[in-house]
């Protein structure tokens, strides 16, 4: 008697480096230095603040049925049959839709030159395999 626990659904997440996060707690300090001199430069914290905003929503989710491109207000959601291919260009990587989904050129963020063999082989490890043999 054997029990198979069902499989989990892969999700493959890009967010921002911990670089960016340890620039924005440095920028967070110089920022409450500044708001502790008067109460007049307290709307200087909210610098810090809408930069960890930025930082914890933005990225790009992988999935089996899908690809996420989440930013700091909205995301949007593309299915495999969308997406023709990746676009590697001066540090950025982006999503060519297909003719039919309009053929834009999409931003993915988070995702750079160097992480995009992950991403690669993230999306062949999270996309169906077709049965054709």
């Amino acid at each position: 008697m054997s029990t198979q626990t069902p499989a989990r659904p892969v999700r493959v997440r890009f967010r921002q480096s911990f670089a960016t996060v340890t620039a924005i707690l440095l920028t967070a300090i110089g920022a409450f230095t500044i708001a502790g001199q008067d109460w007049v430069y307290t709307p200087v914290m909210a610098i810090p603040l809408l930069a960890l905003w930025w930082v914890a929503r933005t990225g790009v989710d992988i999935e089996a049925e899908q690809l996420t491109i989440r930013r700091a207000f909205g995301r949007r959601t593309l299915r495999w049959e969308e997406i023709e291919g990746f676009l590697s260009s001066r540090g950025r990587v982006s999503v060519q839709l297909t003719e039919a989904a309009g053929g834009e050129v999409l931003r993915l963020p988070a995702v750079t030159p160097s992480t995009l063999p992950r991403l690669i082989a993230s999306v062949s490890l999270t996309k169906p395999q077709s049965d054709a043999a």
